[in-house]
């Protein structure tokens, strides 16, 4: 049996391993056409709903940013836009990506895969991530990154988490064709692969994408109980991904997939 400490190196070497960003990120072209910004800051997608009055005099975080794509978009909305990440590679190329024009100076903090690294507590007026989060398959970790995230947020910060979802998730997938054997019609079903949101899958050989966490409808109540334990005003909402963009340069996401993105949504009320 594998723990924590084995699945935060494999992500680590995953990601620390000699791949260009784009093919990290996958279909980075469509990431980069999807409107994450009005998600992250707008309940429900609705313009009419920012989560501040206004964003120019706030500082953010991207948690899991990797090269910095999403720094670099969110610096044209925010005073500041820090990121941390696990890959100390990555991490190298968002400092090139993000601070080499425009006049932002983002820092940026290594993390051990289970906190915010040294990023400064009770600073931040927003933490987000965009399609990291769900990248890890444990629950114990991921409620380890909360309390750090609720750390580093001043009073009256928040956070805004994006992650899969798909209402039939846990599923089976069957093959569109059956068999008939001795007269009878058999059909296949194959299991979902990937962690359900409150187990530790420490044994997964890999991640970002090969073995994620996939939300489902019935998850909903019991995730939104579990975040109000720390965060108030706890929301939570979604953006459809097989309809908004159904085309994925030529491809779809896979039937197992999500069918939206869903946002995790909490405040800091106390210190």
């Amino acid at each position: 049996m594998k723990g924590e400490t084995d699945y935060l190196n494999m992500q680590k070497n995953f990601y620390e391993a000699p791949i260009p960003p784009e093919v990290i990120v996958g279909n980075y072209a469509w990431h980069e056409e999807y409107p994450y910004e009005t998600f992250l800051l707008f309940k429900n997608g609705d313009i009419r709903k920012p989560i501040f009055d206004t964003f120019k005099d706030k500082v953010a975080l991207d948690f899991g940013c990797g090269s910095g794509r999403m720094v670099k978009r969110m610096n044209l909305l925010f005073k500041q836009v820090d990121g941390c990440d696990i890959s100390s590679r990555l991490l190298k190329e968002a400092e090139r990506y993000c601070n080499g024009s425009g006049g932002y100076s983002s820092k940026f903090y290594l993390t051990g895969g289970n906190d915010l690294g040294d990023a400064p507590k009770n600073f931040y007026d927003f933490i987000y991530c965009t399609i990291s989060m769900h990248h890890i398959a444990s629950y114990t970790i991921r409620k380890k990154i909360l309390a750090s995230m609720f750390e580093a947020l001043k009073v009256g910060g928040k956070i805004t988490l994006q992650m899969a979802y798909n209402p039939r998730a846990p599923f089976t997938s069957e093959l569109p064709e059956s068999v008939l054997v001795n007269g009878m019609q058999i059909r296949f079903f194959f299991p979902q692969r990937g962690a359900d949101y409150f187990s530790d899958d420490f044994d997964a050989n890999s991640t970002n994408g090969i073995y994620d966490v996939l939300i489902g409808k019935k998850d909903l109540a019991s995730i939104k109980k579990d975040l109000s334990e720390q965060f108030s005003n706890v929301a939570i909402w979604f953006s459809n991904v097989s309809n908004y963009l159904n085309d994925l340069n030529g491809k779809t996401h896979q039937q197992m997939w999500a069918t939206d993105w869903i946002y995790l949504h909490g405040e800091k009320s106390s210190s």
